[in-house]
C-alpha cells in the first residue's frame, strides 16, 4: 500500500506542476493580449477569481475588452 501512496503523491505533484506551468503560460499570453488591446490598467495573475494584488483591471479596460469580445461570433 505504501508504494501506491508514493505513486499517487508523485502523480499529484507532477499534475500540479504541469497545471501551474500551463497557467503561467496562459497568464503570459493573456497579458500580452491585454497589451495588444491597449488595456493599460489590466493584469491577469490568477484563475480562481479570488482577490490577488497582481490581478486587476479597470471599468474602462473591461469595456474595451467587452467591445473586442463582441466582434467574435462565438462570443455573441
Amino acid at each position: 500500500m505504501d508504494g501506491n501512496i508514493n505513486v499517487q503523491e508523485y502523480t499529484r505533484d507532477y499534475m500540479m506542476q504541469y497545471i501551474d506551468d500551463c497557467l503561467d503560460v496562459f497568464f503570459k499570453l493573456m497579458n500580452e493580449k491585454a497589451q495588444q488591446l491597449e488595456l493599460k490598467k489590466t493584469n491577469f495573475a490568477v484563475a480562481h477569481g479570488m482577490h490577488h494584488d497582481d490581478n486587476y483591471s479597470t471599468a474602462q479596460d473591461i469595456a474595451r475588452l467587452s467591445c473586442e469580445a463582441l466582434k467574435k461570433p462565438k462570443f455573441r
